[in-house]
């Protein structure tokens, strides 16, 4: 290798003769004993040591930058106009960035191979990793960790104890999904910053990120923090207090009134979502029907709610949160059924103003004659219009 990058030949015979020529003897109690002559040449913390390592690693360097050079690996930009970078390299430790392709993993392992044998060297395939963005696919992912021979990895992890990469939020959701409000009013509530993937539903175009990260069902909303995906609205809000527990508590701490507010939560979701779409996706004899069951239904909900302000006593809580999203759907509602549900249920109505009060609510939840115009849709759709 020092022939290769044109070292003075006087220069490699003294490195060699350092190399070759080194004895070690270790201290035992208080005496030196007899030197030895190890067969891999230096030490680790010899003072030659860091220098050769330099030398080693500016080599893979080269190697690197001529694939790049003959356009056999395509390096990554920070931006567009940015400058192109293929390899970081910090004291043992080395990053690789590529265009996620086989050609240039195939590149990759012809360099590193080139770099082993030369040194004889070998990589730590157990300790290294392959870190592709969202946009790459895991049929892909899995296609291009086998050239690589290192597994694929959806987080950096920490180096020094420091994260490579800071906490990561994204939300996959579509603009007026019930379900999906539910989690962004969660992630306002705890002031959570995050990455808004917005799918194609009307298209039923759905991401592969998607259908990766939600393979069972396939839908939305899914939160991905730090790589790792959560899927269902309600275990994705008790996540979200749960792991941003220091502003805004969503569920009561008392076991008791937390396996309340989950009852009603999961009433909203079996009884009062589905009479809601019910008026929704009926019409004639079955829609005067749905409408029956929605004031009963809502009725209920009223005596639940009582004199409180909010479901969650003085402060907007859980099943607050999973309730107000169907009221972007009220308007259309009542222009459907031609009734005004404030006449029969005063005190949901009530509540629900009380709620678009919180700036986290007004800023989140869409404007109902947008979604009166997207459930019209629907209805088409359906050949009910």
């Amino acid at each position: 290798m020092l022939i290769r990058i044109n070292l003075p030949r006087n220069l490699i015979d003294l490195i060699m003769s350092c190399v070759s020529s080194v004895s070690t003897s270790i201290l035992f109690n208080g005496g030196t004993l007899e030197l030895f002559f190890p067969s891999k040449g230096i030490r680790q913390g010899d003072p030659l040591s860091p220098y050769l390592f330099i030398i080693c690693m500016d080599f893979l360097g080269q190697l690197t930058e001529e694939k790049c050079n003959d356009n056999q690996w395509v390096p990554v930009k920070s931006s567009k106009s940015g400058p192109a970078f293929s390899h970081l390299k910090f004291a043992n430790d080395l990053v690789l960035f590529a265009k996620a392709n086989d050609t240039n993993c195939h590149t990759i392992k012809i360099v590193l191979n080139t770099f082993y044998s030369i040194l004889g060297q070998s990589v730590s395939e157990a300790k290294s990793r392959g870190f592709f963005l969202p946009n790459v696919d895991r049929d892909k992912r899995e296609l291009l960790s086998d050239i690589l021979g290192f597994r694929s990895t959806p987080s950096l992890g920490k180096y020094l104890g420091i994260p490579i990469k800071h906490a990561e939020v994204i939300l996959l959701d579509f603009w007026s999904s019930v379900f999906g409000l539910r989690v962004r009013i969660a992630l306002a509530e705890k002031g959570i910053k995050y990455e808004y993937k917005e799918e194609d539903l009307m298209n039923d175009n759905k991401s592969p990120l998607l259908l990766e990260m939600n393979p069972i069902h396939k839908k939305i909303p899914v939160l991905i923090h730090n790589g790792k995906p959560m899927c269902e609205s309600l275990v994705i809000v008790q996540y979200i207090d749960e792991v941003w527990n220091d502003k805004s508590p969503l569920l009561p701490s008392d076991p008791y009134q937390r396996a309340q507010v989950r009852f009603w939560a999961d009433f909203v979701d079996t009884k009062v979502y589905q009479v809601s779409k019910k008026v929704c996706t009926t019409k004639g004899e079955e829609l005067e029907a749905a409408k029956k069951e929605f004031l009963e239904t809502y009725k209920i909900l009223e005596g639940e709610l009582g004199d409180k302000p909010y479901f969650g006593g003085e402060r907007f809580g859980y099943v607050d949160l999973t309730l107000i999203p169907l009221y972007t759907w009220f308007y259309f509602i009542e222009t459907l059924g031609g009734f005004k549900i404030e006449a029969q249920c005063s005190k949901i109505v009530a509540w629900a103003k009380r709620c678009m009060q919180k700036e986290t609510i007004t800023k989140t939840l869409p404007d109902q004659k947008k979604v009166y115009e997207l459930l019209g849709q629907f209805r088409k759709r359906l050949g009910l219009e």
